[in-house]
This record gives C-alpha cells, sequence and structure tokens, in this order.
C-alpha cells in the first residue's frame, strides 16, 4: 500500500479513508496515517487495513471473503435507508403534501409501488382527484429514488391546471413547454443526467406528424425532430423518471400519431402513469393497446389478453359477491372450481390455495374477512398489477346523502292566471295539429313550476312582446 491509495478496515469494511504519508511505532507494530472519508484521522495499524480495489465489491462477494461490518453498521444503514426513502414499507408522502388526506387516493400509489413495470392506469370515476394521485406517486418516487425529472402529458386546455396544481399542492414549480422546448430539454438531460426539471407539455402539440421518420424527405418541424430524438434514445438510460399522461383515452387507437408518439415515450422514461376515467368503457382492443403501451412484457398478445379477461371473469364476480357478503364457504369452493376448469389457470398457485384453505363463514361475514379476501381475489388477476379504479359509491368520504322533501306551494292569482293561459295555449297548438297534448304540456308546465319568472320571460321572447302584450300587462 501506497501514501494516497483508498484503504478500509479489514474488521471494519465500511470504515473507508485514503492513506496518509505519515507512520508511527516500531517497525514490527508500525501504524499508519488514514484520513477516513468521514473527517476522523487515526493511526491504524498496518495489518489492520487492506487496500480497496477499483471494482467494487457487492454483499455476496464481501460474504465470501468473510468481510462483515458490525451491528453499529447496521444500524446505521437502517437508518440511511430510512431517511432516503427505500423501504418500501412505508409512505413517504403521507402527509407531506398540501392535500386532504383521502385513504382511497393511496390505493394508486400503493398499486404502484408493487408494479413489476413502473407504470399503472388510473381509472378513477370523474372528480375523485386522479390529479393529486399522480401528484402523490410523483412525490414517493421523489423521496424513494431522487427522482429529479418529470414529464406531465396532457390536451392543452389542461396545462394550466396541472401547473398549478403541481405548484400549490406539491410545491412542484413546472413549466409549460412546447415541442421545442421539450427537445431542448431532454438533449440538455442526455449530456448532462444530473439535471432536473418538471414539464408540462400538450397531446396536441407534441405528437409527430405524419412522414416524420421519412427517410427521403425527413420533416424539420419541431415535433418530427423530437420523436427522432426520441426514437434514437431508446436503447439510453431513461431521460425521464415519471412521464404521466393525462386522458390517456387519446391514446387507444394504434394508427394515430398519439398513440405512436406514447410508443416513443415509454422506452424513454423510468415510470409511466396514464390517467382516464374513461377506459372501462373502451372495447377489449382499445384497452388492451393502452396496457400493451404500459407492460408490454405482461401484455404481448391482443388475443391472450381477450382469454385472460375471460378467464377473469368468475372470479371477479366471485370478488364482488364476497364484499357484498352474499356468499357463503360452499359457494365460494364452488366458484373456484369453476376457475380452476380454465385453461388458463391450470397452474395457478393461488387459487389451489385458496382451494385448499377457503376462508370460513365467519371471515366471510366480517368486514375485515371480506376485504382481506376480496384483495387476495384481486391479486390473482393480472389487470390489477397496471389498473387500478375506485368509484364513487365506494368512497364515503364523498357519498352524498340524498334527503328528498315534497314542498307544496299555493300560486298566486297571477301565477295561477299564467298558468292557466300557457297551458290552454299548448292544448290549443295541439288540437290544431291532431297531436297528443301530454308530452308536449310536461316540459313548459314544469319550467313554470321552478321559475315563473323565468317561464314567463322565455314566452315573451319567443312569441314577441307586440303579440303578446295582453299576457305581459297580466304577469
Amino acid at each position: 500500500m501506497q501514501p494516497g491509495d483508498k484503504v478500509r478496515l479489514i474488521a471494519n469494511p465500511g470504515r473507508v479513508g485514503i492513506l496518509g504519508s505519515e507512520t508511527d511505532g516500531p517497525p514490527h507494530r508500525l501504524r499508519l496515517l488514514v484520513n477516513f472519508l468521514d473527517g476522523d484521522e487515526q493511526f491504524v495499524l498496518a495489518g489492520a487495513l487492506e487496500k480497496v480495489e477499483k471494482e467494487a465489491l457487492g454483499p455476496y462477494d464481501l460474504m465470501l471473503r468473510g468481510r462483515y461490518g458490525r451491528a453499529s453498521d447496521l444500524r446505521g444503514a437502517i437508518t440511511y435507508y430510512r431517511l432516503s426513502g427505500k423501504l418500501a414499507n412505508l409512505i413517504y408522502s403521507l402527509n407531506t403534501t398540501n392535500t386532504q388526506f383521502l385513504a382511497y387516493q393511496f390505493k394508486p400509489v400503493l398499486q404502484f409501488l408493487e408494479s413489476p413495470s413502473n407504470g399503472i392506469l388510473i381509472a378513477d370515476e370523474v372528480g375523485l382527484g386522479k390529479t393529486i394521485e399522480a401528484g402523490l406517486i410523483w412525490t414517493e418516487l421523489r423521496a424513494r429514488q431522487d427522482a429529479r425529472r418529470l414529464l406531465v402529458i396532457c390536451p392543452a386546455m389542461l396545462r394550466e391546471k396541472w401547473k398549478r396544481e403541481l405548484s400549490d399542492r406539491f410545491g412542484v414549480q413546472a413549466e409549460i413547454v412546447d415541442a421545442q422546448d421539450l427537445l431542448t430539454k431532454l438533449e440538455a438531460a442526455r449530456q448532462r443526467p444530473q439535471d432536473a426539471f418538471a414539464l408540462i407539455a400538450s397531446l396536441q402539440g407534441t405528437r409527430p406528424p405524419k412522414g416524420w421518420n421519412d427517410k427521403d424527405e425527413p420533416s424539420q418541424s419541431a415535433t418530427a425532430k423530437l420523436a427522432r430524438f426520441l426514437e434514437d434514445a431508446e436503447l439510453d438510460e431513461p431521460l425521464i423518471d415519471l412521464v404521466v399522461i393525462d386522458e390517456a383515452h387519446y391514446l387507444r387507437n394504434q394508427e394515430t400519431q398519439t398513440h405512436r408518439f406514447g410508443t416513443l415515450l415509454r422506452p424513454v422514461t423510468q415510470s409511466m402513469v396514464m390517467l382516464s376515467a374513461t377506459p372501462i368503457q373502451l372495447r377489449n382492443r382499445d384497452l388492451f393497446n393502452l396496457l400493451h403501451l404500459l407492460d408490454e412484457d405482461a401484455f404481448p398478445f391482443e388475443y391472450s389478453f381477450d382469454q385472460s379477461l375471460r378467464a377473469n371473469a368468475p372470479i371477479v364476480l366471485l370478488r364482488d359477491r364476497v364484499l357484498n357478503s352474499t356468499v357463503t364457504q360452499a359457494e365460494f369452493i364452488e366458484a373456484l372450481d369453476d376457475a380452476l376448469g380454465e385453461r388458463f389457470f391450470d397452474d395457478n398457485e393461488q387459487l389451489e390455495f385458496l382451494r385448499t384453505n377457503p376462508p370460513t363463514d365467519e371471515a366471510l361475514a366480517s368486514p375485515r374477512g371480506r376485504s382481506e379476501i376480496a384483495d387476495q381475489l384481486d391479486r390473482i388477476n393480472p389487470l390489477t398489477k397496471v389498473v387500478t379504479r375506485t368509484l364513487k359509491r365506494d368512497v364515503q368520504e364523498n357519498r352524498v346523502e340524498r334527503l328528498p322533501k315534497v314542498i307544496k306551494a299555493t300560486m298566486s292569482g297571477v301565477e295561477a292566471n299564467f298558468y292557466t293561459q300557457v297551458t290552454e295555449r299548448v292544448r290549443e297548438f295541439c288540437e290544431e295539429l291532431e297531436i297528443s297534448e301530454g308530452f308536449m304540456l310536461t316540459i313548459p308546465q314544469r319550467q313554470m313550476a321552478s321559475c315563473m319568472a323565468a317561464a314567463c320571460q322565455g314566452w315573451i321572447d319567443k312569441v314577441g312582446k307586440g303579440a303578446n302584450d295582453e299576457m305581459a300587462e297580466t304577469v
């Protein structure tokens, strides 16, 4: 070992330092000066040191060489990982944003963290806060992985909304960009991976034009250049930590340039979150196109996707029955037997385990038991690995309680006169045309019952004040 070498303690490989030129002690007990990386400086016996090899040794190699740390090193590592956001059983976005805590909004966060493809389609109904859920996922990635580069792709009319939401709720100062700005940012990130950004771009302004990859006459538009850059960067390290695509159903058709832009973005981003309130109403092919974009390995072919949907139908039905507390143990076992009869589930160990160890009638009757069993059934469905959906009826916090009450009001003389005149006028009109009066009377009578003054003004505007002076004077 020479001065300037990187060394570490044999008994504690976590203590690394730089070897100095000073020595101390007799030759048979020679001690060398070590400037440890934590700022400490000590004379250490030469036999207690080893040179740090240029190629870092992994944990397995260290164990093979018998190089173990101390209990304090383990405590320090756990503390470090806890603070740096690497522990899977902690939700770092909880209570760290300017949002109201709603438990269901963390469902996509948990599902995303378990996703093997780092991708998820959030298909919550309108009004449940898909934007917030995407923001929570970004907050989680920043804490866990030191994520620095965020790109939001949305319809042009939603760009300002996204910018405001990210700033007010998550403290993210995002920049609205066009295709040229986005290209410039990505080119810089390719050269300087440590660069950070939060960008918002429109679907309409970034999708490539037709013929963008024409070899003979390549388009020189900014969107075409962006598309060619993304295609060229496909095999590089991901340029973006998270891409969020709002209103993702616009990507459902494989023949469109919007879908093509999605396929160009997927390889250059580490994670992708799609938001859409309508994918469940789409055809199987449209839904497959979105999921294939998110996770090509899990959903490679449309035929196998359709097959999995058909095979999973009894499991989905059983899950709903479990949640509604309408199934007994015998019926549960019967439903599993039907599912196991499908070739798709020939070797499914999860179903086999549930069939061998069915829940008791007591578990199926208790709220907690039903919830845990439904979660087990959910995990069998391949869709649940990449799709999460919350319905308004399932969210207690936002449930509106309707308490209808009929209130009868007696019309004044003027109001009754106007109501009668309108009714008679409509009846005369129907008699002249020889049509039924029931339907024709419904709308004007409801309008008068809702707001007499507005209904009166509407009639005056339609017929003309000159021809209705008598009616106008009456009311």
